[in-house]
């Protein structure tokens, strides 16, 4: 019997995560503690006063202490769903979706191996804590995608070393600074990748991991 391509699989196992958080969200997803600070700043995006939250008298004060791009995303969408909450519990529902399929798609890049693609997807679609991670109105869930996907980017562009891949995989990079600090780290490992594997000599890696750097500060630079 001819087998299914991998990717086909992959999909049916993303398409599963996704019925089965809006199944766990379906009273809505959890709201608590910094939850609250997202949620906010999503409304006062709405409202036009900017990215901030509500103080006790009043008065908006500036969110500093969360990135901005989560409460971004949940007021973009807004206008389809008809709130901030139910923005959250589709978004998150999505991400779970496209979380296990990219991390399946990176242990098949990694493996060669269809098995262990399948095995690893199927470890997150039954791991509790993701499951959960991904039904309460946090940014974890965008910033693994931004993480996976930056991490694919990064190997694909230090693999075939051309300057387009190398600027899409930086700002990615970049992406996942403002939605969680600690991607930072992420900045850092991923350029040290580029600089060490990209083919060429020593002047066309560093030029690469300039690249790479440059390209990882542009979506930050507005934020500060």
């Amino acid at each position: 019997m001819k087998r299914f391509p991998v990717w086909i699989l992959l999909l049916l196992l993303a398409l599963i995560g996704v019925v089965t958080e809006l199944y766990l969200t379906r009273n809505g997803p959890g709201v608590s503690g910094d939850a609250v600070h997202y949620m906010d700043g999503a409304y006062n995006l709405l409202n036009g006063h900017g990215y901030s939250r509500s103080a006790w008298d009043g008065s908006y004060r500036p969110i500093t202490g969360f990135p901005p791009l989560f409460s971004a995303a949940l007021a973009a969408l807004t206008p389809l769903t008809g709130s901030p909450l139910d923005s959250s519990r589709w978004l998150n529902a999505l991400l779970m979706g496209a979380n296990l399929f990219l991390a399946g798609w990176l242990i098949r890049r990694m493996t060669r191996s269809r098995g262990a693609a399948l095995v690893g997807a199927g470890f997150i679609l039954f791991s509790r804590d993701v499951l959960l991670l991904h039904a309460w109105v946090m940014s974890e869930a965008l910033y693994i995608l931004l993480t996976l996907l930056g991490l694919l980017l990064a190997q694909i562009a230090w693999e075939r070393g051309r300057w387009g891949g190398l600027l899409l995989a930086g700002g990615t990079a970049g992406l996942t600074v403002i939605t969680r600090y600690v991607g930072f780290a992420l900045v850092g490992a991923a350029g040290l990748g580029v600089l060490l594997f990209t083919p060429g000599d020593w002047k066309r890696r560093l030029g690469s991991a300039l690249t790479f750097g440059i390209a990882s500060a542009i979506p930050v630079g507005p934020t500060t």
